[in-house]
């Protein structure tokens, strides 16, 4: 009886392992067709994501300039400013830039920005604009105060 049940048991699984040779062809396509529906819904979002975490970034280091050159204005200059309501420091050579680019840890190509009351005791930047590079890539952000928000591109003209 045992050894009935064994040889049983041996020609199902026998049979088992001739019956079964694979997935169709029909299932594969099946399921490389779901596969390529979700990565046309995934990778879009994904995308997006990905550009506004980088726009993210880039306004953090331009906002880090901007501290930086305040704190290069302050430090130069005092309350008491002798620039022009307009000033542009431009260059790896030019003293303020390799400044701002030491405080800010980035690489700095030019620093633009506009200072309401040049000549009071109490000056503030109304307009800055920087252009530096970020992840190999050269970006220019510029930034308002009536508007309060950052927006890549030049805003000085």
């Amino acid at each position: 009886m045992m050894k009935n049940c064994v040889m049983g048991l041996r020609t199902k699984l026998a049979n088992r392992k001739e019956n079964n040779k694979g997935f169709t062809l029909v299932e594969l396509i099946v399921v490389i067709v779901i596969l390529a529906i979700l990565a046309a819904i995934l990778i879009p979002g994904l995308m997006k994501w990905i550009d506004e975490a980088r726009d993210k970034q880039y306004q953090l280091e331009a906002r880090s300039i901007f501290m930086a050159t305040e704190g290069e204005m302050t430090k130069e200059y005092g309350k008491q400013s002798t620039l022009t309501e307009t000033t542009t420091w431009t260059g790896d050579t030019d003293a303020h830039i390799v400044e701002i680019e030491r405080l800010s840890g980035l690489d700095v190509k030019e620093v633009k920005f506009k200072i309401k009351d040049a000549s009071a005791d109490d000056w503030t930047i109304t307009e800055f604009e920087t252009k530096f590079v970020s992840g190999g890539k050269e970006v220019t952000w510029h930034w308002k105060a009536s508007e309060n928000e950052w927006k890549e591109g030049a805003g000085i003209a």
